[in-house]
């Protein structure tokens, strides 16, 4: 009987032990499958998070994902996982989520040069010299000025011109004071493709959305326009020249922007005043379809090329 009891003791201290290096082996194995969910968990954060910056709209929902990531971290990776897990089975339509239609422009291969930050606010203003010989226009009046401008550019390639009043253009820029970007519904052979629109001083930089969607700031453009205000005092008109690239849009698509900067930004219309004031204080609200359903009751043909 003593001998069975020793014996039991043995077996029950070593059993003990045998228990307490499991224990322990598990707590390390607990420890670093821990940290590998840590870190995959850390992983998948940053890639939504990168994910959701690369949107335009971002800046507008900034605090609220950020609310979400501190509170919610798990729900918002999932949520991002599972929008990019849909848009992986849909065609290739980086639009298509915001829009409701196909795309039809390519995304470019690569962006600008990089620009620093708030450049586009910065900008200075171009010259009328720059660009022509302005002793070309001394002596005439608003109406041979706005026949000399328009005639000097209609031979060059990828360019288009205007000429507005003074009045117009004032009306213009203090709309875009309040409201320095929006979309706009670029009609395409099959449906629509949304061009971001950004204010900068004198100039307005048209985007294809797909490319400032991949490049940010640093997005190559469609179509720049630059006003020049020399001879506002003079003869109360304002001269514009825009640049477009041939390889995105035409001539004819080119001027479907430049109107609809006249159509949103004059002031003249109180429901796209609606549509930009709610585009800025409640995008929750906005809908892009409703720029589409603007468009469509519009008949473009009606703008003279000469208007911005």
């Amino acid at each position: 009987l003593p001998r069975f009891t020793e014996e039991m003791q043995r077996c029950s201290s070593g059993a003990v032990q045998l228990l307490r290096s499991v224990q322990k082996s598990a707590r390390t194995a607990s420890v670093a499958q821990q940290v590998r969910q840590v870190s995959v968990s850390y992983f998948r954060m940053d890639e939504a998070m990168h994910h959701l910056q690369c949107n335009p709209y971002y800046d507008k929902y900034a605090l609220k994902i950020d609310k979400l990531r501190r509170t919610k971290p798990d729900a918002l990776v999932q949520a991002v996982t599972e929008r990019k897990k849909e848009a992986s089975t849909e065609a290739e339509d980086p639009l298509g989520a915001a829009a409701g239609v196909k795309p039809v422009s390519n995304r470019a291969d690569k962006g600008k040069n990089p620009l620093s930050k708030n450049a586009y606010a910065f900008t200075p203003q171009k010259k009328l010299e720059s660009i022509m010989k302005v002793e070309l226009l001394d002596g005439k009046n608003a109406e041979d000025v706005t026949y000399v401008w328009t005639q000097h550019w209609l031979q060059q390639e990828a360019v288009i011109s205007g000429v507005m009043t003074t009045h117009q253009y004032s009306a213009i820029s203090d709309t875009a004071a309040k409201y320095g970007k929006f979309l706009f519904p670029l009609p395409r052979e099959q449906g629509y493709e949304f061009i971001l629109v950004q204010f900068a001083a004198t100039e307005i930089h048209f985007t294809p959305l797909i490319n400032f969607q991949a490049y940010g700031e640093n997005a190559p453009e469609c179509l720049t326009m630059v006003h020049y205000t020399e001879l506002e005092e003079k003869l109360g008109i304002v001269l514009m020249r825009g640049e477009y690239d041939s390889k995105i849009i035409s001539g004819k698509e080119a001027q479907y922007l430049v109107n609809q900067i006249q159509l949103y930004y004059s002031g003249q219309d109180e429901k796209k005043t609606a549509l930009l004031h709610m585009f800025h204080t409640a995008p929750h609200s906005f809908s892009h379809m409703d720029l589409v359903k603007e468009l469509e009751q519009l008949d473009l043909s009606a703008f003279s090329t000469t208007k911005p």
